[in-house]
């Protein structure tokens, strides 16, 4: 972000969404409070074309999707990003799939 209101903006909005949607057994953090201290603190912030790692914007990407199924994208935003899917990775990574190019092979 340009700004560090911009920077807050996005943490508000992935701690507002988190807390509204994600209640009962989807709990992500204990408080509005408690999110945004993680996110400021615990996490890069990140930018978008990094946006499949362990970083806010991965978090803030998947506050679209967490109104639409909470049970899959509440684990998203949370502490751990939903485990296995958000998670730093080498460049060599996405080049060492056999499937990288499968969609764009399809067309």
């Amino acid at each position: 972000p340009r700004t560090d209101e911009q920077r807050e903006a996005k943490i508000n909005t992935i701690c507002n969404v988190t807390q509204r949607f994600c209640t009962g057994t989807l709990q992500q953090y204990s408080s509005f409070n408690d999110c945004q201290q993680f996110l400021r603190t615990q996490i890069p912030y990140g930018s978008y074309d990094r946006a499949d790692q362990g970083n806010v914007i991965y978090r803030f990407v998947h506050t679209y999707f967490v109104p639409l199924l909470p049970s899959i994208h509440c684990p998203h935003v949370s502490p751990t990003g939903g485990g296995g899917a958000c998670t730093d990775k080498t460049i060599d990574f996405y080049y060492n799939q056999t499937n990288f190019l499968a969609c764009a092979h399809q067309q």
